[in-house]
């Protein structure tokens, strides 16, 4: 087999073909020989003057390297070779191949930390700038592994292993070297001691920013642009050693850019601060501060003007103290000042800029929270009080909404940063609430009396005062048309979340006296109006629990007197008596269904108890009828009534858990096919039983006995 080893080698020299490779790689492989018997054939080749035969040597040497498994290699092995390639390192020729075997060696277990220090050694001492972009590539791949692995080697070798990074990766413009470049710099920048390399780190990252890379249309490597941009930014924002070098090259560009590199920049930068810390943003803050006032004040793009906030909102947050009371920092009581300025001037677009900013300092901390909120409402009740145009108090009760709805406001366990809010509860309440009169202001109140709820901090009697008033405007706005009514409807639905007792006594009451108590004429359009309006915003209101409970029994009552009224129509009236009072009925039924969509959409678990009481009363309206022959009764199942109530009977059915349904299943097997209809149909009493209910049955003598026969009761005879 030895034989075998050197002709193939020979072969391969010759004709470098692939075949020869796997020959020599399976009997080093199955033991048949080694590798320093490959090494023995390869001899004159490995040492060459010819610089040809070197390369061909080295190159079926590292063919064979990389594709024997570990357990071909020994420590002993590995030390040998990876010698050798590392001698290699300085030839420009034998170059590629060492590093394409190193590359294999240092993934196996058989290499050390000793052969990783003396790699090393060699790696840094490479010109990068000498190669093609191949062969630098896999000198970022060595480190990459040599720094996944070998970490702590690495930091022992400290500052020489730093300088010689830092020639390796000076100068590279390579996306798929970069890549891997920012990766190590942030590891080296995270882990390793290099506060006196500060310079030389802002030279090989901050000279790539901003980033403007395209990649070209079908790019094979599949490096782009948001890649490059985001591996740089985790690099800048790694360590606070870059951040007296770095501010200053980005407030340069936050001034000079376009608006993606403002972008990039303002997203950098929020990335940068809470790194570089409270020292470096007080040195640069009031330069900052300067450029963002032109972004956030004078915005020629949204999403700069955005950017720019978030940015001042952590710029705050950076240069406060960890103290949760005390003074403001000089920069935060510059920025409250200047935003409560420009909140007074008649400037729409500039004041809602500065609400944007209030909105951010009020989310930055409690303490700045507290302190935003005393200069703030004074001012708003102010400019509202103050007001000499309806937009003026418009935009003063859309800014109490605005920055109620701020997240760190609303977060319960952080009432102590809203100290100021409740101070001024009243004064907010009273204006908001008196607003509810005038159309041009209602919408705008609405939204302020939603937030003000949410906070929960309102007492019961306040709440129901607020009810009061809202109940009053959706009266008035229902009675009226107006468009108000479904703003309104949201302001009570917050209420209802916290106090559905309240939105009960008052709200509800007050919509059901919109609703006849029978089938209205015609040419009543007023009141047909009402009726309408009166059922949309009971479908809309009443998902709560409490509310739907109230809803269900009121309808369902309303429906069991209009069809217990349907003899006497049917008998004295004219059909189209008949008719108003079966559409009548299908409207609260309607809603009813309607409403209780809505609640299975949102997983409400209250609606299996319906199946107990409201289903059975539900079955009574029709077996009761279906099994009475009262004289000039119409018959329920050739009206639309029936749709209704099956899809409610699905709808809660569909709701309860497997365990129930099989038992209503059964107890509907024995209405249906036992004769007795008391199990599932009872109101104030039950349905007897009776062995002439047998709906489910066909035959010759179906018409006989009473029976629901495809959804129509049989002729009389």
């Amino acid at each position: 087999m030895a034989d075998a080893v050197e002709r193939a080698v020979q072969t391969w020299i010759v004709t470098q073909r692939e075949e020869e490779t796997k020959f020599i790689a399976q009997e080093i492989e199955s033991a048949s020989t080694s590798l320093l018997t490959l090494v023995k054939y390869l001899g004159e080749y490995l040492t060459s003057e010819d610089g040809e035969k070197r390369v061909k040597g080295i190159g079926l040497l590292v063919d064979v390297i990389v594709r024997l498994p570990d357990s071909s290699f020994n420590k002993n092995s590995t030390t040998v070779i990876s010698t050798f390639f590392n001698n290699k390192l300085d030839s420009v020729d034998e170059i590629v191949p060492a590093l394409k075997g190193i590359l294999r060696l240092v993934l196996m277990p058989t290499y050390t930390s000793s052969n990783c220090k003396d790699t090393i050694k060699e790696l840094v001492k490479i010109n990068m700038r000498a190669h093609v972009q191949a062969t630098r590539h896999m000198v970022f791949r060595i480190l990459d592994s040599l720094l996944t692995r070998y970490r702590s080697i690495l930091q022992e070798l400290g500052p020489e292993f730093i300088k010689g990074y830092i020639s390796l990766a000076e100068g590279e413009k390579d996306p798929r070297n970069l890549l891997i470049a920012f990766a190590l710099d942030r590891v080296l920048l995270l882990e390793f001691d290099v506060k006196d390399f500060a310079e030389q780190f802002y030279d090989i990252t901050f000279c790539y920013f901003p980033i403007t890379f395209k990649a070209p249309v079908n790019d094979p490597y599949g490096v782009t642009g948001p890649d490059l941009v985001s591996a740089l930014k985790q690099c800048l924002c790694a360590s606070p050693i870059l951040g007296p070098l770095g501010m200053p090259l980005f407030v340069e560009k936050l001034n000079a850019g376009t608006p993606p590199t403002k972008i990039d920049t303002l997203d950098t930068i929020a990335a940068c601060l809470p790194v570089y810390g409270k020292a470096v943003c007080e040195t640069f803050d009031e330069q900052l501060w300067t450029s963002l006032k032109v972004e956030i004040f004078q915005p020629v793009d949204s999403g700069v003007q955005a950017q720019a906030v978030n940015v001042t909102k952590i710029l705050v947050q950076t240069c406060s103290t960890s103290e949760e009371t005390g003074e403001l920092e000089e920069i935060t009581s510059r920025i409250l000042r200047t935003t409560i300025e420009i909140l007074k001037e008649t400037d729409k677009g500039r004041s809602q800029s500065a609400l944007k900013v209030l909105v951010a300092l009020i989310g930055s901390s409690m303490n700045v929270a507290e302190r935003t909120w005393e200069a703030l409402i004074p001012q708003l009740i102010a400019s509202y009080d103050n007001a000499q145009d309806t937009s003026t108090r418009v935009g003063a009760l859309e800014a109490f909404s605005t920055i109620l709805q701020n997240p760190h406001v609303s977060d319960a366990e952080k009432k102590s940063s809203i100290n100021s809010i409740i101070g001024h509860k009243d004064a907010i309440l009273s204006r908001c609430t008196s607003s509810l009169q005038v159309a041009a202001t209602m919408e705008s109140s609405l939204h302020a009396l939603s937030s003000l709820i949410r906070l929960r901090i309102c007492s019961k009697e306040e709440l129901s005062y607020i009810v009061h008033n809202l109940t009053g405007a959706l009266i008035s706005a229902t009675t009226a048309g107006d468009d108000m009514t479904l703003e309104i409807l949201k302001a009570l639905s917050v209420v209802a979340e916290y106090s559905p007792d309240l939105v009960q006594e008052s709200t509800l009451p007050a919509l059901f006296a919109l609703l006849p108590e029978k089938a209205q004429e015609e040419n009543d359009e007023k009141a047909r109006a009402e009726c309408v309006h009166a059922l949309m915003c009971l479908e809309n209101l009443c998902l709560p629990s409490d509310l739907f409970s109230r809803l269900c029994i009121h309808f369902l009552t309303k429906v069991e007197i209009l069809v217990e009224s349907l003899v006497k129509v049917s008998s004295d009236g004219t059909p189209s008596q008949m008719d108003r009072s079966i559409a009548y009925s299908h409207a609260l039924l309607r809603t009813i269904s309607v409403v209780l969509d809505k609640k299975r959409e949102k997983d409400h678990v209250d609606i299996p108890k319906y199946i107990e009481r409201f289903v059975p009363r539900l079955y009574f309206l029709f077996f009761n009828n279906a099994l009475g022959f009262q004289e000039g009764r119409p018959d329920l199942g050739e009206t639309i009534l029936v749709t209704d109530i099956a899809e409610i009977i699905s709808t809660v059915v569909g709701c309860l858990d497997r365990e129930r349904q099989e038992s209503w299943i059964n107890t509907a097997f024995e209405a249906y096919f036992r004769g007795k209809p008391g199990l599932i149909a009872f109101s104030h009493t039950s349905v007897p039983d009776t062995n002439v209910f047998s709906p489910i049955e066909v035959g010759p003598n179906a018409a006989e006995s009473g029976r629901l026969t495809n959804g129509h009761r049989p002729p009389r005879q």
